[in-house]
């Protein structure tokens, strides 16, 4: 009978008593419950699986090893019945063969992809000896510092896909694989993995565009990375709800709370970056998935909290009084030469004079000064 190592997850097939690697005593390939009823069984020939792993949204996972090579490998048995059906399958089939073509250090590898005599589907992939994110949200939040040492490398990754023009369909905390080293997470170990087909995981994390069925860009993985980073940082999701459709009303219509009403810690700039990737229109988020990163890092060198709150006063002040007026809204390429208040122009000097980065002070300026400007101008037709 074949057996494996529990420490390594190597298999031997040549009636050995304890690992060669590890010395650990190896235990036999068996079907241990009514669950587990594939382990032991050989996929597409060559593929052995050891032990039942899991299940996901779109079927069962096993670790398995390849029979002539003897190398841990995952098998996800596509046991989902949107998998059934021939056309499905070579969908899912087409899909496989572009991601395979991300060659990235963060991006899980594809190794193998076939279907049974029994009509089901499996992929092969590397084997990851970390825990999804998601795992790790459901335990606690997660500081900044921490949020950017998963973001880089995810971004990085995605960033890959993006230039071959894939889109997944289906970024979640579930795709994200993280390896912990003592307690702190591995920067260069972050995984991601760019699932394929037709079901949706989530609707917890798709795009105001997706929810339309409209046509899906880059910046749909932005609004997607931008409800992780505000779980991740407050430790709940912008939009709940059990009904799958009034969710995604909410993801198309709704505006967010703000990330630092929820969480004080949470820095202005960090929570105006993350409300700017979860903007209506993917316009209106930033324009690439490395500017999201961009962003994310710079929001970390602000002015201090009561800098902030003096700037949301002011800020308020003045999109009021721009509506009692109803002068328009200056534009971006000349905020201050195009007002007609010259009190407004000293006080933006002023406040430009005090703080240490004024390039970050305009973005967060202009962006609360349209975003207050569109709250009361709503509040003043209803």
């Amino acid at each position: 009978m074949n057996k494996y190592c529990a420490t390594c997850d190597r298999v031997y097939l040549d009636g050995k008593e304890f690992c060669s690697f590890d010395g650990t005593a190896l235990s036999n390939v068996v079907n241990e419950c009514e669950e587990q009823k594939l382990v032991g069984e050989t996929i597409g020939g060559k593929y052995l699986l050891t032990k039942f792993l899991g299940k996901d949204y779109q079927g069962d996972i096993y670790l398995a090893h390849h029979t002539h090579m003897g190398e841990p490998v995952l098998v996800k048995m596509m046991t989902h019945p949107d998998f059934s059906q021939p056309w499905q399958l070579e969908l899912m089939r087409r899909d496989l063969q572009l991601v395979m073509l991300v060659q990235h250090s963060n991006v899980i590898r594809i190794f193998d992809f076939g279907v049974t005599n029994s009509n089901i589907a499996y992929i092969v992939t590397e084997k990851t000896s970390g825990i999804s994110l998601s795992e790790i949200l459901k335990k606690k939040a997660l500081s900044i510092n921490e949020v950017i040492d998963i973001l880089e490398p995810v971004c990085s990754a995605l960033a890959e896909a993006h230039k071959r023009n894939i889109i997944t369909r289906l970024l979640s905390p579930d795709n994200i694989t993280v390896e912990l080293v003592d307690g702190k997470i591995e920067k260069q170990k972050v995984k991601l993995s760019l699932p394929i087909g037709l079901v949706a995981n989530n609707p917890a994390y798709v795009s105001p565009e997706q929810a339309q069925g409209l046509e899906l860009t880059s910046r749909s993985n932005i609004y997607s990375l931008g409800v992780i980073l505000y779980q991740a940082l407050t430790g709940r999701l912008p939009f709940t709800d059990e009904s799958v459709a009034s969710l995604q009303f909410k993801h198309i219509y709704n505006i967010p709370c703000p990330p630092q009403e929820l969480d004080p810690k949470i820095p202005f700039a960090v929570s105006v970056t993350i409300l700017k990737a979860l903007a209506k229109r993917p316009q209106d988020r930033q324009s690439n998935i490395l500017e999201l990163v961009q962003d994310m890092s710079q929001a970390l060198e602000t002015p201090s909290l009561s800098a902030q709150k003096e700037i949301v006063t002011e800020l308020r002040s003045i999109a009021q009084a721009e509506i009692n007026t109803k002068k328009d809204l200056p534009t971006i390429k000349d905020p201050i030469v195009s007002t007609a208040e010259p009190n407004r122009k000293k006080w933006f000097s002023i406040k430009l004079a005090k703080l240490r980065y004024p390039t970050t002070f305009w973005k967060i300026a202009l962006n609360l000064y349209k975003k207050y400007f569109a709250q009361v101008t709503t509040q003043k037709v209803r």
